[in-house]
């Protein structure tokens, strides 16, 4: 009789916890149900102007090509899916950091601007993982921000350098 009752009581206490984590589950799926929505399609990418300078010295590195690309295509982007992507051009981000690139642009001007890039990259990275959509769109925002001064600054450099090389030319004559 004994064991019976601790039987009978052991078998109360499984149902009733499986009942309770099928509740939780079906919480947990009415929740990832909903659809995320981020409109970034009003976010434009900033591109270089074309400069004898850049076009002939950063413009064929790989790195640098493949940066451009992952960060043009983000703002292309549906962004129900948007981590891999962010992913991806955090990785192309990294590698134009290691990459030692021509003189004019080998400077810690130009590399902390893409230092601030990858920073807002992995902003974007921790509100999309935590589907944090407001906060999402905003670090969407700041990362085209930072993009588009790493651009200007590299064009700075590159009309430093074309007036550099023209009063050398002068000097010359």
């Amino acid at each position: 009789m004994r064991y019976n009752l601790l039987f009978l009581v052991f078998c109360l206490c499984l149902s009733c916890s499986s009942s309770t984590s099928n509740q939780d589950k079906e919480k947990l799926d009415s929740e990832t149900k909903e659809p995320i929505t981020l409109d970034i399609g009003a976010l434009s990418v900033y591109k270089l102007t074309p400069h004898p300078v850049t076009d002939s010295l950063l413009v064929p590195l790989k790195e640098f090509k493949e940066y451009n690309d992952k960060i043009n295509n983000l703002a292309k982007l549906d962004p129900t899916g948007v981590e891999p992507f962010i992913l991806a051009t955090l990785i192309k981000c990294e590698a134009l950091l290691k990459k030692k690139l021509p003189s004019p642009f080998e400077t810690p001007e130009i590399k902390s601007r893409l230092k601030v890039v990858k920073t807002q990259l992995l902003k974007a990275r921790y509100f999309s993982q935590e589907e944090q959509i407001d906060q999402l769109k905003e670090s969407f925002e700041q990362v085209f921000i930072a993009h588009k001064a790493y651009l200007k600054r590299i064009e700075d450099f590159a009309f430093d350098e074309t007036q550099a090389t023209s009063k050398d030319l002068k000097s010359m004559n």
